[in-house]
């Protein structure tokens, strides 16, 4: 598949909302995976768990490298003319200003009991969901750096692999989840630069079946063995070795399905010319979707009586569709009142 500069990218058209609807099932069922605090009249619900726990295995992972896969777009097939200023002026408003703008509706809201400070640092780093977009902010100008220097692409490998390892080391603004998804970015951009690469790859199933089978047996035996490791360890280097144990595990399985989505769309999508219009709508409104859909959900589950009068079965259905509602009807609301400084 070789592209023109006014074609659609029809494999992003239909992965990029699909990324977006797992990342919101994840959020609607998080609260039995233990990853946030249970709201009142929270029942566990065990099977619920491994809901979340697949949407997250590979998600953010794909939907960093269709935004690196859109980059290289832009760059190799559009020839758009990019420097690191412009570059850095055009994601601060496309990602930062609106981090910080639902950041501080999301603080106003869940933040006010913090103290002043630790609530402000939150919304700068992106709060709740946010945090994706300061992430991506870096990968953008970091990508863009990494592709522009004098490096051959052996040494490159080499240091996106190290950074994935060094990002169990936290540093602010969200630069150690930046660490780890760089990879990913790239990725996205190695891949349209490389064509006949993505060609071969998806035409080969063996590749394709190898992938998924690597993805679930990885991520299930990861999760089956998590619980069984004990959380401290009295000796700070078997401590350290987990962790980069854990970080390499999950990065294993989550490229393995990263790749097998990616390719398996990108296979599928060589065989079509267009997609249906619900398709494109979808796909147009999915960033803001994200934007707006776990302010939703935290607002179902912990300002209101939804989870002791649903119960434990119901709610994250329930929370899952009235989310999706609303977060589409609030981007269609911001359109039309042309906010377009919120980027949807």
């Amino acid at each position: 598949m070789s592209y023109q500069a006014g074609k659609r990218l029809l494999e992003a058209d239909i992965l990029r909302p699909l990324a977006v609807l797992l990342v919101v099932v994840l959020h609607s069922f998080t609260i039995y995976w233990g990853k946030w605090s249970p709201p009142e009249g929270f029942v566990d619900c065990a099977p619920y768990k491994w809901i979340a726990a697949t949407c997250f295995s590979f998600t953010m992972e794909l939907f960093v490298l269709l935004s690196g896969y859109i980059f290289g777009y832009q760059m190799f097939v559009q020839n758009k003319h990019f420097t690191l200023k412009s570059l850095a002026r055009n994601k601060l408003k496309r990602l930062i200003v609106p981090s910080l703008i639902f950041g501080l509706i999301y603080g106003l809201i869940f933040y006010r009991e913090r103290e002043f400070l630790d609530a402000a640092y939150a919304v700068l780093n992106g709060a709740g969901h946010l945090w994706f977009l300061p992430m991506l902010f870096w990968c953008f100008l970091l990508g863009f750096l990494l592709y522009r220097s004098a490096l051959n692409q052996k040494t490159k490998l080499l240091i996106l692999l190290a950074a994935v390892m060094l990002s169990v080391i936290s540093f602010p603004l969200r630069l150690d989840k930046t660490l780890y998804y760089l990879f990913f970015f790239y990725l996205g951009m190695a891949f349209m630069h490389n064509q006949d690469v993505c060609r071969r790859l998806s035409e080969n199933n063996v590749f394709l079946i190898s992938m998924a089978i690597t993805w679930l047996t990885l991520f299930i035996s990861y999760e089956l063995v998590l619980p069984a490791l004990p959380r401290h360890f009295e000796s700070g280097l078997l401590e350290v070795s987990v962790k980069l144990l854990k970080k390499a595990w999950v990065f294993l399985y989550a490229s393995a399905g990263t790749l097998f989505s990616f390719m398996l769309a990108y296979r599928i999508m060589q065989r079509r010319t267009c997609l249906p219009k619900s398709v494109l709508f979808c796909s147009s409104v999915s960033f803001g979707v994200y934007l707006f859909h776990q302010i939703v959900i935290e607002v179902l589950y912990y300002k209101t009586s939804l989870p002791v009068l649903l119960g434990p079965y119901w709610l994250p259905w329930i929370g899952l569709g009235v989310a999706m509602s609303v977060s589409v009807l609030l981007v269609l609301l911001v359109r039309r009142l042309d906010l377009k400084f919120l980027g949807i």
